[in-house]
């Protein structure tokens, strides 16, 4: 908007003198507003555009360095469980516009409730075309999920994508997880490394706990999933196994790998004459039908872990807790589950730890969330885990 200017105007001077004179003030007094209004205009374009194409590097999980922004608003994880450690890192900032749609249910966005807002078109962070439209200006998650033309068509449409593919042992889960917060922005990448402290403090109180387990009387345990009616068993090289050995529990299964492999990551097919073989003093079970599963099945009565006294509670038959995911995968909720199994199985050396209490803990600090006592024993009892909720992917 133009100033008026307020002109004295001399008693003596002639009107038509007076008449150009102000004429002419006002022209300059325009020309000078509109050249600072476009020289203000410039400098903002000016600055905005410098800000959109600032950028900065990350380093991925092969050490690879990539550039992206300088200040990420938009990203797109491309696996259900790294949309949970950016929720968990961002504290529900809303930085998701497109995720593994599929493995994002309603638990997630009841504790995550920023999600539906910055995803409302469910963009699906699986496909390139999904990750494009949402306007992400960041994917990440394992590279192998995306052929080298599809990379290439991220690239093309300005969206960086960062490798983020180790996940196979708590170390390189840790890895990862301070990958996402170095995307994420300065903030993020601190929550990350408060929560790699965390992670590692978990596993090793676990550890401390099962060393004072007396090699005697160490017991055994495998975990299977069941896939249409095949078995599934983890070996050392699951996570899961990692798991398992971090509680003090012996894993019969550590070195198998005579079976095909699973479509579900790095579990191994097993028949039921090895399972038998094993017998096992207890079961972790991938989800509640996989339990089903072996509860039913014939080729496994009077084994060890099918021991209920009558009860039919089949207490050695456990199922694995999902809270926002599935715990035995490479979750953020994962590093509860050294403990869990270890308060189950060796329940001596836990009299004072709760497990309810450390998952109340655990939802309240990570995710900003108040869990309720019924909800904490559905999770701990497998209610919750109905279906597969994570992949091993």
């Amino acid at each position: 908007m133009f100033k008026h200017l307020n002109v004295r105007r001399p008693v003596v001077a002639g009107l038509s003198a007076l008449m150009l004179s102000s004429a002419l003030l006002t022209g300059c007094a325009g020309t000078a507003s509109s050249a600072g209004s476009a020289s203000g205009s410039a400098a903002t374009a000016a600055s905005g555009s410098a800000e959109t194409s600032a950028t900065r590097t990350v380093k991925d999980t092969d050490g690879n360095e990539v550039t992206i922004p300088a200040n990420v608003t938009k990203v797109a994880p491309t696996i259900g469980a790294f949309a949970q450690v950016t929720e968990m890192l961002t504290n529900g900032n809303g930085k998701i516009v497109a995720a593994a749609t599929k493995q994002v249910d309603d638990n997630f966005t009841s504790v995550f409730t920023d999600y539906t807002k910055t995803n409302p078109k469910n963009n699906d962070s699986t496909s390139v075309e999904g990750i494009i439209a949402s306007g992400a200006q960041v994917a990440y998650g394992p590279k192998s999920a995306f052929s080298d033309e599809q990379l290439q068509q991220l690239a093309d449409a300005g969206v960086a994508f960062v490798s983020v593919s180790k996940m196979k042992t708590p170390d390189e889960i840790c890895q990862s997880i301070q990958v996402i917060g170095d995307i994420l922005g300065k903030d993020e990448s601190a929550r990350a490394k408060e929560f790699v402290k965390y992670y590692k403090e978990q596993l090793k109180n676990a550890q401390d706990r099962a060393a004072k387990v007396a090699d005697g009387k160490k017991v055994t345990m495998i975990e299977l999933s069941v896939e249409g009616g095949q078995y599934f068993v983890a070996p050392a090289s699951d996570i899961a196994g990692q798991y398992i050995e971090a509680a003090g529990i012996e894993n019969p299964a550590a070195d198998f790998t005579d079976g095909a492999a699973s479509n579900n990551g790095s579990l191994v097919a097993v028949s039921t004459e090895q399972i038998a073989e094993w017998n096992p003093d207890y079961i972790l079970c991938f989800n509640q039908a996989t339990r089903d599963a072996v509860i039913a099945d014939k080729a496994f009565s009077g084994l060890t872990f099918m021991s209920d006294s009558g009860s039919g509670d089949y207490d050695n038959v456990i199922t694995c807790p999902k809270g926002l995911y599935l715990w035995s995968v490479r979750s953020a909720e994962g590093c509860l589950l050294p403990e869990y199994l270890g308060s189950r199985v060796y329940a001596d050396q836990y009299e004072d730890f709760s497990m309810e209490d450390t998952l109340k803990d655990f939802y309240k600090q990570w995710y900003n969330n108040k869990l309720s006592t019924h909800d904490a024993e559905s999770i701990l009892t497998g209610a919750t885990n109905a279906t597969v909720a994570g992949s091993k992917k």
